[in-house]
């Protein structure tokens, strides 16, 4: 798989951070079974951004009992377009928050690592208690950049083919391996390799302009036809 496709299918896949999982994972916390439950930051940005939603949420799960996954899924990809036009500090928080997430996921478990940069969280995967924090973390930055997508929206070119190709740019200006940008069909990258190349993705957009930055995020993960 060449990286140009790693990328596309990777960020892309991990659009609105696979809420089918984050909806299980946290949706359920916001009413802690105990007082020594963390606290979902996600659930904290619903409330607040998303008062009426998160009421007819509660009400949904009333009568779909176990199904936070869909609702929780149901509930961000409705907000992707909001999402992708939130203001450059709105998406430069969730570049920052998944940036923490896949270095903590590089720490634990490269393999989860790899398969988080490829296709987002995973319900088969039990995430160290760090990594659910960062995960929940990125999830309601996500939230909050579709409110402020809709209350002050900033208009974004789509134009996805031309934002890989400045972050390839970008990434080799970077010095990031040639391994990686470059790898031999015949050896593909090991578990290890994605896991490097994914962080040195978030690394790089952290080295470009914030506007750029944003524009290209967004053009990866968020941006629809």
């Amino acid at each position: 798989m060449s990286n140009r496709k790693l990328i596309t299918i990777g960020l892309i896949a991990v659009a609105c951070l696979g809420l089918a999982v984050i909806g299980r994972l946290l949706l359920s916390n916001g009413n802690a079974r105990n007082s020594t439950d963390a606290p979902s930051e996600m659930v904290a940005a619903l409330q607040t951004h998303f008062p009426d939603d998160w009421k007819a949420m509660q009400q949904q799960r009333q009568q779909a009992s176990g199904n936070d996954a869909a609702i929780g899924a149901a509930f961000m990809n409705d907000k992707v377009a909001d999402v992708a036009r939130a203001p450059d500090s709105a998406i430069l928080a969730i570049i920052a928050a998944e940036t923490a997430l896949a270095k903590q996921l590089q720490h634990d478990d490269p393999a989860a690592c790899a398969n988080y940069i490829l296709a987002g969280p995973t319900d088969t995967h039990r995430y160290s208690q760090p990594a659910q924090v960062l995960l929940d973390r990125a999830a309601a930055q996500t939230v909050i950049a579709a409110r402020q997508g809709i209350d002050a929206p900033k208009p974004r070119t789509v134009n996805q083919p031309a934002a890989i190709d400045r972050l390839q740019f970008a990434m080799r200006d970077q010095g990031v391996p040639s391994r990686l940008m470059d790898p031999d069909a015949a050896r593909p990258l090991t578990a290890d390799e994605q896991c490097q190349y994914g962080v040195h993705l978030y690394e790089t957009l952290g080295t470009l302009p914030p506007a750029q930055a944003a524009d290209i995020f967004v053009n990866l993960k968020f941006a629809q036809p």
